[in-house]
């Protein structure tokens, strides 16, 4: 089988019909759907069952989040590319078949990313890919830009979590979803070692997705954002680059917590001090081997600075 493409369900019952209405029109087919899901209390697996028979259902017994549920789905795959899609994204005809082409064509290429574009705003870009910032900042390449830009493939640091491939074997041999990260950042660590594993990671342009985006300011999402950004240095970076890259993201990070008590947001400056702490008290094992392939797509000074602005209206002022 060509491709296996896997869904995350969590009570995605409002925007699951449509995710797989528009992935079953696929002008091109040789892929299985498996649809994982984390506990839902709705009737979207019901639906699931009644109008596509066809997706493979994988129930969860409680939500084990992200990471864990996607790598419940490729240990069930049977495709030779792994292909992840959020529930709340609808995708064009022709996704799949130009997501796939490049790794198809060229074996240096180990995972490759859609353009994803916000839903109700489809004249901007959500994500052209995954950032990782010197500083330790990471996030959606472009966000917010016009849906013109970004029209020509190149490197990524990380693919878009909510729409990218990988090969199936690649995915085993670098232990998948890091199931420790629960959510946030499990794409850059993701990203990271397949450069590490010697494979790019590339930006498809033609490869569209529509992606129903909810920015969440609830303050629990900084401490896996603050606890994750270490371990994933720690954990990818060769020795030489992790002693300079982890205090920078410490000095970033210790900057957020204290701009969030400056912008009265007491719960997100606790939850990023305690990520912080509890980083450092569970380091996690190093990935091997540590190539340092990943450096050349890192955000450095220019790239940041560009970002920033984005960032700050986004965390501080929404």
């Amino acid at each position: 089988m060509r491709a296996s493409v896997i869904i995350v369900n969590w009570n995605g019952e409002k925007f699951l019909p449509e995710c797989l209405f528009t992935l079953f029109a696929q002008k091109r087919g040789g892929f299985e759907a498996i649809v994982v899901d984390n506990a839902s209390t709705d009737n979207s697996l019901a639906f699931v069952e009644k109008h596509y028979p066809q997706a493979k259902i994988i129930r969860n017994g409680r939500n084990v989040g992200f990471a864990r549920a996607n790598n419940v789905g490729a240990g069930a795959a049977q495709g030779d590319f792994l292909v992840f899609l959020n529930y709340d994204a609808t995708v064009e005809p022709d996704w799949l078949e130009t997501l796939l082409a490049p790794m198809e064509r060229d074996a240096s290429i180990g995972a490759t990313s859609s353009k994803v574009i916000y839903y109700s705003r489809r004249d901007l870009i959500n994500s052209a890919g995954t950032f990782f910032s010197f500083i330790g900042v990471s996030g959606s390449l472009g966000d917010a830009v016009p849906r013109s830009s970004f029209s020509e493939a190149f490197e990524l640091f990380a693919p878009c979590g909510a729409s990218f491939a990988i090969r199936r074997g690649l995915y085993a041999r670098i232990g998948g979803f890091d199931e420790s990260y629960f959510l946030y950042d499990e794409d850059v660590d993701l990203g990271w070692k397949v450069w590490n594993s010697g494979l790019r990671v590339v930006f498809v342009p033609e490869s569209v997705a529509y992606h129903r985006y909810a920015p969440s300011q609830k303050a629990y999402k900084y401490y896996y954002i603050m606890r994750n950004k270490f371990w994933t240095v720690w954990k990818n970076a060769r020795t030489r680059d992790a002693i300079w890259l982890l205090p920078m993201a410490f000095a970033s990070s210790l900057a957020i917590a204290v701009l969030f008590v400056v912008f009265l947001k007491p719960g997100a400056a606790m939850a990023s001090f305690r990520g912080m702490l509890d980083a450092f008290k569970r380091l996690p094992p190093r990935f091997s081997p540590r190539t340092g392939d990943a450096m050349g797509r890192m955000l450095w000074l220019g790239g940041t600075v560009r970002v920033f602005g984005r960032k700050f209206k986004k965390h501080f002022m929404g």
